[in-house]
């Protein structure tokens, strides 16, 4: 018994010690803005290929990895072919895949084509499918219009229907005014109507702010609002870590504090993979593990990975401790597949395989380490 006890003991200072690790290794990876491998960030090539016509413009940019195979860009594309009316102007952009076919990039459309001002700036932009028919995106808008600021911001975008009149997009608004730092970067933007009206959109909010790498909510007057959602989306990571600290205390008390806990963290994690999300064009990624593959590359994806993982590590914390039986593990993880389901059709949020993954993933290390905690004789309750 006095073995059991001590045995016991150990595994619960293991179990410490590893979260504790796991956290120091997550903010480790989170510090970093850019890439740990020294590459661009979202880079997946090598070597750029241009062809130029007799007066020295590129028509044809191609990508190539270090290997001489053809890459394939983060908008999807392996190459871009550029036409120009006469002035000069690159006036149509068309996307390709590996073999030179017209491709749909990531944004959901094939060919581009610019008007331009007579100050060389572009006016409209229009947006077509691999046949050139008209295409919309995911605002379900098929151009834009573009005015600009004194610095040649552009300022003012207004959304297009197919027949370049202005509509109501999906989010709900007409335009938005855009306010920009000194050093170029966007800081802010407003949402206005057909009759440039102020409209608030679907979490409350009239307008966004971007600071430091993240998004705030904005009020009618433009300021930040007292918003959970300012605070959950762009503290992530302190949730996490708080919420997984809350549950191994709980897992030194009783059990219906874990009830608890594990309903209002259930609810939590509803509201971060569905609540108050906005609809995204690309609504599925069905390839497996590959934000892993660009996990020392890309700043985002790897921040995306860890706070997925992060995100089901105390419902399997907190699975374990109410009940022992494994299919509960199980059950997790088919939450996990349900929230990606339920993300592909309603489009609130992109299906991927990947998030499933990482949502599992988090769900056995809660499990595994709670199992480590629990006394031995618990396991049969």
């Amino acid at each position: 018994m006095k073995y059991i006890k001590r045995h016991h003991y150990s595994n619960k200072i293991l179990a410490v010690l590893f979260m504790g690790l796991f956290i120091f290794l997550s903010v480790f990876f989170l510090k970093f803005d850019g890439t740990l491998d020294g590459r661009i960030d979202s880079s997946t090539f090598y070597r750029v290929e241009q062809t130029k016509d007799e007066n020295d413009r590129v028509i044809l940019e191609e990508y190539y990895t270090e290997d001489g195979e053809k890459a394939t860009l983060a908008n999807g594309c392996s190459a871009i072919a550029r036409e120009y009316d006469d002035q000069g102007r690159n006036y149509k952009v068309i996307y390709l895949g590996e073999n030179g076919e017209k491709i749909l990039n990531t944004s959901g459309f094939s060919v581009l084509i610019r008007e331009y001002n007579e100050d060389d700036t572009v006016k409209r932009e229009f947006y077509y499918d691999c046949d050139e028919n008209p295409i919309s995106l995911s605002l379900w808008q098929y151009g834009l219009y573009y005015e600009y600021d004194d610095d040649g911001h552009r300022s003012l975008l207004t959304y297009l229907g197919a027949d370049g009149e202005p509509i109501v997009n999906r989010a709900g608004y007409t335009m938005s005014k855009r306010t920009f730092t000194q050093e170029g970067k966007l800081y802010t933007e407003m949402y206005y109507d057909l009759r440039g009206e102020q409209v608030k959109l679907s979490r409350g909010q009239y307008g966004v702010m971007y600071l430091d790498g993240k998004t705030f909510l904005l009020n009618k007057e433009g300021k930040i609002m007292f918003e959970i959602w300012n605070f959950l989306g762009n503290y992530q990571m302190v949730v996490f870590i708080a919420g997984t600290l809350l549950v191994i205390i709980a897992l030194f008390f009783n059990k219906k504090l874990s009830k608890i806990l594990f309903v209002l963290y259930l609810i939590f994690v509803l509201y971060m993979t569905l609540g108050g999300r906005e609809q995204v064009y690309e609504k599925i990624k069905l390839e497996p593990f590959w934000s892993y593959k660009l996990f020392f590359s890309n700043a985002s994806l790897r921040t995306e990975i860890i706070n997925n993982i992060w995100l089901f590590i105390p419902l399997g914390a907190l699975g374990r401790r109410l009940w022992s039986k494994k299919r509960v593990l199980l059950a997790l993880c088919l939450l996990s597949l349900t929230i990606e389901l339920t993300q592909l059709v309603t489009g609130l949020g992109m299906c991927e395989t990947d998030d499933l993954i990482n949502n599992s993933l988090g769900a056995v290390i809660g499990w595994m380490v709670c199992e480590k905690v629990i006394l031995p004789e618990d396991s049969n309750k």
